[in-house]
């Protein structure tokens, strides 16, 4: 008969993982955090990761509530696990994260090189810098890499975008539709529907054609599918992508403009930040 996999997070504090029943388990997958702390802090713990010229490529918070795979705040020898990955795109407000579907999505790995991770904890800050290693299986070369992250950051940049649109879509159609407004809560709805799936979820999106998101996850998804430089095809398709990305936030802002204003949002074109 068929063979049936079965998965379920196996999480211990400061790491998250998935274990699969009847395998061994493998090394953590990242970069492994160890600090120690005298007292419980009063306030939230912080972990700032940064590259060689400083610049903060991820920021993970523990605090009172936070999930068990947050950096742990107990008094004596703490262990984190980095993913080693930039910071991920601002999510779609309401996911619950009980899911992979609903899980904020992780942004791009990160190139080898030196990093430096920051412990901040009641106004203090300890450092301490770790080397990220290449794969020596791989070929490429360090421009290839950062030509690759370069991309997949645009890529990340695009989809935080368009979430935060469908995030004020969503709010402004709450406050239409209990004002009766169906008109342009059904244009609204419509342009959602081009950014991303139906809040209902894959059920009801199963027969439509694919959103602007899930394309653009889908060429970040063959862009970081190896250790290469970026096609020239990839990027024309980023570009035809954040040219359809723009178009539809302009009509967003236009759809808005005389009801209420949408979050506001960075603009494509403009300069992006690395991290």
């Amino acid at each position: 008969g068929a063979t049936t996999v079965v998965w379920a997070p196996l999480v211990r504090p400061g790491e998250e993982a998935e274990q699969y029943f009847g395998a061994g388990r493998n090394p953590p997958e990242g970069a492994v955090i160890r600090y120690w702390l005298p007292t419980r802090p009063r306030g939230d713990l912080t972990l700032s990761f940064h590259d060689l010229r400083g610049r903060e490529v991820d920021r993970i918070v523990g605090r009172e509530g936070a999930p068990q795979s947050a950096p742990p705040r107990s008094a004596g020898l703490n262990r984190f696990v980095w993913r080693l990955r930039h910071r991920g795109p601002t999510p779609v407000a309401g996911g619950t994260a009980d899911s992979r579907a609903e899980r904020a999505a992780a942004g791009p790995h990160v190139i080898p090189g030196r990093y430096e991770v920051r412990l901040h904890v009641d106004g203090t800050v300890r450092s301490a810098a770790f080397e990220v290693r290449a794969d020596p299986r791989g070929g490429a070369s360090g421009a290839d890499l950062e030509a690759q992250l370069a991309l997949l950051i645009r890529l990340r940049d695009m989809t935080g975008i368009a979430n935060t649109t469908v995030n004020a879509i969503r709010d402004a159609r709450a406050r239409i539709e209990a004002e009766e407004s169906s008109t342009i809560g059904a244009r609204l709805a419509e342009t959602e529907s081009k950014l991303t799936e139906p809040k209902g979820g894959r059920a009801e999106a199963r027969f439509t054609p694919p959103t602007l998101t899930a394309k653009i996850a889908g060429l970040a998804a063959r862009v970081a599918s190896a250790d290469a430089g970026p096609t020239a095809a990839s990027i024309q398709l980023a570009d035809q992508l954040e040219a359809r990305l723009t178009t539809v936030t302009r009509e967003v802002e236009r759809l808005l403009a005389g009801h209420a204003a949408p979050s506001r949002r960075p603009d494509p074109k403009r300069r992006r930040n690395v991290s």
